[in-house]
């Protein structure tokens, strides 16, 4: 049994409680909303500074935009074909993918810091060319660097950093710029590797002619535990045929597009990413 005044007393602390957390509560509130505008700011400000770069390798080399794209979304469709394998059911999810997605294009940012009488040469390279050449990954890592340094928790620029230094390593250990061996490499960089190999197979450049899509998967089958991740290329064989009909859809929409389709594209949290 309880007095009246210790009821009302009771009533009053509850009261009191109840103010409190309530503002408690809608400070929490306030400050997840000010994050959030944040982060947004901060994913807005990555997609400028993406587009800068990209449009920077545009202007060196007009086959350097429709290779971008491509190689984008055949990142993205290599990443979510891989999601449905055992082995990386736990390492990619919708997050990883939209970050590779997103990341892709800088994967050559590097050769900014290349010789046009090098990058654009007719022609083999010699030995000493295509040393210069070897250092883009070196170059681009360095662009991204000093930003990731002070972000060391952001999955894009980690993504982004992992991707342009390491594209190049090969799985057998005798790539570049660090020689890295096997899963040594990061999982973004080993599924780069493949789809920039494929793309520049297919694609004309001023020193070859287009590979048929059947020459290009010959090569990289060959290359299956030398150049490649073999798990990767299995994936990337089982359903080559998606990937030579994303190939021909992205290489005509890239003709008639003025935006970078990477530059839009945000998947809700609740969807897959297909």
């Amino acid at each position: 049994p309880q007095t009246p005044f210790n009821w009302i007393l009771r009533i009053v602390d509850f009261c009191i409680i109840s103010i409190f957390i309530s503002s408690f509560v809608r400070r929490l509130k306030r400050e997840y909303e000010k994050n959030q505008a944040y982060t947004e700011e901060m994913a807005q400000s990555h997609l400028a500074t993406i587009y800068v770069l990209v449009k920077i390798a545009e202007s060196r080399d007009d086959e350097t935009g429709a290779h971008i794209e491509r190689v984008s979304e055949l990142a993205k469709l290599l990443a979510i074909k891989l999601r449905e394998s055992p082995m990386y059911r736990y390492q990619i999810d919708d997050q990883f993918i939209y970050y590779l997605y997103r990341a892709s294009p800088l994967h050559d940012i590097g050769k900014v810091g290349i010789p046009d009488h090098i990058l654009l040469k007719r022609g083999k390279l010699t030995d000493e060319e295509f040393e210069v050449i070897k250092k883009h990954p070196i170059i681009g890592a360095h662009i991204l660097f000093d930003v990731y340094r002070q972000y060391p928790n952001n999955e894009f620029l980690r993504i982004g950093y992992e991707i342009v230094r390491f594209h190049h390593e090969r799985y057998d250990g005798t790539g570049y710029p660090d020689g890295l061996k096997g899963e040594q490499i990061p999982l973004p960089a080993r599924i780069m590797a493949v789809v920039d190999v494929y793309d520049a197979l297919r694609s004309k450049r001023i020193y070859k002619a287009p590979y048929t899509h059947d020459e290009s998967i010959d090569i990289i089958r060959n290359e299956r535990g030398k150049h490649f991740d073999p798990h990767i290329v299995d994936i990337f064989l089982k359903y080559h045929e998606e990937f030579n009909e994303r190939f021909n859809l992205f290489t005509e929409t890239t003709r008639h597009s003025s935006l970078p389709s990477w530059m839009a594209y945000r998947p809700h949290e609740s969807q897959q990413v297909e």
